[in-house]
Formats: structure tokens, C-alpha cells, sequence
């Protein structure tokens, strides 16, 4: 929702309009807080990732079947490592954005609530995927890792 905020702030002429808000993959917990946006008609996810897709919750369906010591060791792994390399944004933690917790990413991008071990390259941190910000073209197309979108 703060893309959409902030859109909202910078072009406070679309305030009367409504919108639809399209999205690959989300969660029910962002699809709710986005439809809380009063501009926002309806949101319509492809794909909704419930708690087990979070790599810690309780029902996690990464670490099905291991005891919870080993769970909390993990945990405390990416917890140590993402503070050393999260980016310094607003909602960043050592999980991901708003403490996502998840092991997800596309060709083109990994997600920022994703755990930032997977990406983060801050202190020469060398990650297995990366992570490109949104760069808006004169035409206000959004480029991704060098496709536009």
C-alpha cells in the first residue's frame, strides 16, 4: 500500500477516481490492507499466499517435519545475517519487508519482503537472486531488471 499512498500524495488530482489494483502474488494481510485504500475498488490477487508460505510461522510448509529447535536456529540465522544487509527503508526488518519471511522470487525480480539473505547486497553481501528497484521511465513505465512492466 505505500506505492499506491504515494502515488495517491504525488497526483492528488486521481483522488476521485477508483482503481483496481492487479497483483501477481500477495498475501490476504496485504490484499486487506490495501483494499482499506478508499480510492481502491477491488483487489485482485493471481496467486494468495496464506501464513504457510511465511518460512517461520507455526504451519510452515518449509520446515514441515523438523523439531521446533531447528526452526528457531534457522530463524535466529536469518534474523543475525538480515540485519547485518536490510536495506534501510521504511518496513524493512531482517526477514524482509514487514517481516515477510518468504522464499520467493521471479527471473526478473525477488520481492522485497522475501528474506534479504536471498537478495540484499548491502556489505558486500553476495545474494543468489537479485532485487532491482522500481526505476519509472519518462513515460512512466516501470522497469525491472531491464524489462519494462
Amino acid at each position: 500500500d505505500l506505492y499506491i499512498k504515494k502515488y495517491l500524495k504525488e497526483h492528488p488530482e486521481d483522488l476521485e477516481k477508483k482503481f483496481y489494483v492487479l497483483l501477481m502474488v500477495s498475501t490476504k494481510k496485504a490484499v486487506d490492507k490495501i483494499k482499506q485504500i478508499p480510492q481502491i475498488s477491488d483487489v485482485l490477487p493471481c496467486i494468495t499466499m496464506d501464513e504457510d508460505s511465511n518460512v517461520f510461522s507455526e504451519n510452515s510448509i518449509v520446515f514441515q517435519g523438523y523439531s521446533p529447535e531447528v526452526i528457531i536456529q534457522a530463524k535466529k540465522v536469518c534474523e543475525y545475517y538480515g540485519e547485518l544487509i536490510k536495506i534501510s527503508e521504511e518496513g524493512s526488518t531482517p526477514l524482509g519487508f514487514g517481516g515477510g519471511g518468504y522464499m520467493l522470487g521471479a527471473y526478473y525480480n525477488t520481492p522485497n519482503n522475501s528474506l534479504p539473505i536471498f537478495w540484499s547486497e548491502k556489505n558486500n553481501w553476495s545474494p543468489f537472486f537479485k532485487r532491482y528497484n522500481k526505476k519509472y521511465a519518462a513515460d512512466n513505465k516501470v522497469r525491472l531488471g531491464g524489462q519494462y512492466v
